[in-house]
């Protein structure tokens, strides 16, 4: 099953950790300032850290 919000900035971010179930996949921000679960797709992010 492919990750949801292929467009979310999430995906290129360091903080990002995918939560899957048998039906679903979630998006969990590590960053401990973020909500774990926030509304997709994200556009912005003052926390956003992408891979070096």
């Amino acid at each position: 099953m492919p990750p949801p919000f292929p467009t979310s900035l999430c995906h290129r971010c360091v903080n990002l950790r995918l939560v899957e179930s048998k039906t679903s996949i979630f998006l969990m921000c590590r960053d401990p300032a973020i909500p774990k679960y926030v509304p997709q797709p994200v556009r912005a992010c003052v926390r956003f850290a992408p891979y070096a």
